[in-house]
């Protein structure tokens, strides 16, 4: 019996550090995720049409929105680049998908089931995720409403 108190409460105590890491990693993403849900307020249909408007976007731009269409498990266009091999593109969908309709691209944001995020997806924002030229502060640079959608991306992983 006291072998199996003692198994027990080794696995009590496991059980107690795994729930601890967890409430830890919650406290630290709430606040980004509150900031992203407000920033994501502040946006209006002028912000999302002038995004809208390139036809040619800046880098950040692009990557901005391919983070963004693939958390919304959107498909990407293929198009042939400079030396004729097919490449994803993103940057159409959004336009065509998302941007085309600028309340209902923010309520989908605001809306988006954190807690149902398919692993898939994680692991594949994930590298986005770790790249310096990702950061909200350089995604600022390009686009207002680019940065929003940055830190919803970062908020949600």
């Amino acid at each position: 019996v006291e072998k199996q108190a003692a198994e027990a409460k080794v696995k009590a105590d496991e059980c107690k550090a795994i729930e601890d890491k967890c409430q830890s990693e919650l406290d630290a993403a709430l606040p980004l995720l509150e900031a992203a849900v407000k920033i994501l307020n502040s946006l209006n249909d002028k912000d999302i049409t002038t995004l809208k408007s390139y036809s040619t976007p800046p880098k950040p731009v692009v990557l901005t929105m391919e983070a963004m269409c693939i958390m919304l498990g959107k498909k990407p266009a293929y198009v042939k680049n400079d030396k004729g091999q097919k490449v994803k593109d993103y940057w159409s969908v959004a336009k065509k998908e998302s941007l085309s309709n600028p309340k209902r691209f923010i309520q989908d944001l605001i809306s988006y089931k954190k807690d149902e995020i398919p692993p898939k997806i994680i692991k594949t924002i994930g590298p986005f995720i770790e790249n310096p030229g990702f950061a909200p502060e350089v995604i600022k640079n390009a686009s207002s409403a680019c940065e929003a959608v940055c830190k919803w991306v970062h908020a949600m992983y």
